[in-house]
């Protein structure tokens, strides 16, 4: 059911105001219960917050660990960091490094021409994280020149902006990325990722790609268009469970429609299978920018029934045509809105994340932030406080 939140709240209101006796009052519980759980969350999540935004994006850098400084532009050459930790952790403060990730040889990839043909310059994976525990991947910008028009097979030459191998307890905080093919991967043996505060858009596949089933902390991150957002799928080389968990907390994400063998397509929140993890997910945006393409049913299907956890979220069908039944609706823990309200929505939830965001680096075309209108506990404005229930803390690695 959609909702007009202002009459809503200006009836509430009135009501309220107009109460002096216990009759009017067991009105408004009525009023209340009619309204149920359903638009009560919208009503919480567009009241300006009195408390302060905590922005701690790049806040490692103020802790006292060790730090090594990453800067300059690289160009198309990758930068690849394997040094072992020794039981410390480490910041890689990249806030003044520039890269480029590029996958195609050509800029428009075909069915007779594909990537792999050309002689443009390419760098799959322009930051590699090798081998070390406990390292902090600190800022930075990533720009993509992965092709957006073309088809998704002729296109596919394996790639990602950052890639984990043996790198566990990893966290990525305020990076940008652009156009990539794959934004982050984690590779095998890179438990417990942390990935917060970034700014990823135009992904051509996944948002992160977390085939291996390991833990995951997806945390206050901007995912301004992606084919997938989460892919939690080993292609049946996993069949057991794992016994990981997929956190999503206080995210703004949208899906977004590419050429995808000859048709328009879309994925879905979770690229998963059966033996997938299991998730918790709160205060989150997640919204699909529909233009009648085609998506995957079973991956919504799975997207919602392996919610463990949920509260808060919005589901935003960006498109004045109905949602078709490939896409399930989301669990109740979702307020669903669609057409004008839903673009309303996301457009507010993107630019309050912009503005709650200001030290994360930007490219020439990306809007500037305004922290002073940023509203805290509001979508695009999440952030977990001293005083509020954390996520569960990051596992360190047994001595």
């Amino acid at each position: 059911m959609n909702l007009d939140i202002k009459c809503i709240k200006s009836a509430l209101s009135r009501l309220a105001c107009a109460c002096i006796d216990t009759h009017c009052l067991s009105q408004l519980a009525v009023l209340l219960f009619v309204l149920g759980t359903t638009a009560l969350p919208m009503i919480a999540a567009n009241a300006a917050s009195e408390e302060a935004y905590f922005d701690d994006t790049h806040e490692i850098l103020q802790s006292g660990i060790n730090i090594k400084v990453i800067s300059g532009d690289f160009g198309f050459d990758s930068y690849k960091f394997s040094e072992k930790a020794n039981g410390e952790q480490l910041a890689l403060d990249a806030r003044n490094a520039s890269f480029i990730v590029a996958n195609s040889k050509n800029s428009n990839p075909n069915d007779d021409f594909d990537c792999d043909m050309g002689s443009l310059p390419v760098n799959p994976y322009p930051f590699k994280v090798y081998d070390p525990d406990m390292t902090s991947v600190v800022g930075g910008i990533i720009n993509g020149e992965v092709p957006q028009e073309s088809d998704w097979e002729p296109t596919y030459c394996n790639s990602a902006a950052v890639i984990l191998k043996a790198a566990a307890y990893t966290t990525v905080d305020g990076l940008r990325i652009t156009s990539a093919w794959d934004a982050l991967r984690a590779g095998s043996g890179s438990p417990d990722l942390t990935v917060k505060n970034s700014w990823i858009s135009n992904v051509r596949d996944d948002a992160v790609e977390n085939d291996f089933f390991l833990p995951l902390i997806f945390e206050d991150n901007l995912v301004d268009g992606a084919f997938q957002g989460i892919s939690i799928h080993s292609g049946g080389r996993i069949s057991t469970d794992t016994g990981a968990t997929i956190h999503v907390y206080g995210n703004v994400i949208r899906i977004r429609e590419y050429l995808y063998k000859g048709r328009q397509q879309y994925g879905a929140l979770f690229k998963n299978e059966d033996s997938s993890p299991t998730s918790v997910i709160h205060n989150t945006v997640v919204a699909v920018d529909y233009n009648e393409g085609r998506t995957f049913r079973r991956y919504w299907e799975r997207s919602w029934s392996k919610i463990e956890n949920c509260s808060n979220n919005l589901f935003l069908w960006l498109s004045d045509q109905p949602i078709p039944s490939a896409v399930p609706l989301p669990p109740p823990c979702f307020t669903v809105l669609t057409g004008t309200e839903a673009h309303a929505e996301w457009a507010r939830a993107k630019k309050n994340w912009i503005d709650c965001h200001p030290n994360v680096a930007r490219t020439p075309t990306d809007p500037a932030s305004n922290p002073e209108q940023c509203v805290a506990n509001s979508f695009g404005g999440y952030s977990r406080y001293k005083d509020t229930q954390a996520l569960p803390p990051k596992l360190h690695p047994i001595e």
